[in-house]
């Protein structure tokens, strides 16, 4: 349906199952031996992390499902909204209610916590990659 982003690895859109009107965020992973390694490293540790925490408490985003498509390894999301980097600009960057950043705080710290659990670490934690849910 769209382009939501790009990025080193590739570029995520955003696509629609028309059956049941489901939205779902598509990572398309560029064809090259080191990207699709990494990829399939992902999966990995989304099945873990759901493994652990079926209900998702946890905050994190869901890995659906994942195929190849001529040689790009697709990665199917969950359909998130806004970052928190988008939020910011929003607000021309003129910050957030201390009942709101407290709230984000216990939620991040939650995520974290579960990697921490599952001896993940996470190397790209900053705003643009802070969604939030509908």
């Amino acid at each position: 349906m769209e382009l939501l982003g790009k990025g080193t690895f590739g570029q995520v859109v955003r696509c629609v199952r028309k059956s049941k009107n489901d939205n779902f965020a598509i990572k398309v992973i560029k064809n090259k031996p080191a990207y699709t390694n990494q990829a399939l490293m992902e999966v990995k540790v989304f099945k873990k992390i759901k493994e652990e925490n079926p209900r998702n408490e946890n905050y994190i985003v869901r890995l659906f499902d994942y195929f190849v498509f001529r040689n790009h390894i697709c990665l199917v999301f969950e359909m998130l909204h806004v970052s928190l980097y988008d939020l910011l600009r929003l607000s021309n960057f003129s910050g957030f209610s201390l009942k709101f950043i407290s709230r984000l705080s216990e939620q991040i710290i939650e995520s974290m916590i579960c990697l921490e659990r599952n001896r993940i670490i996470h190397c790209d934690l900053k705003p643009e990659n802070i969604l939030f849910a509908e």
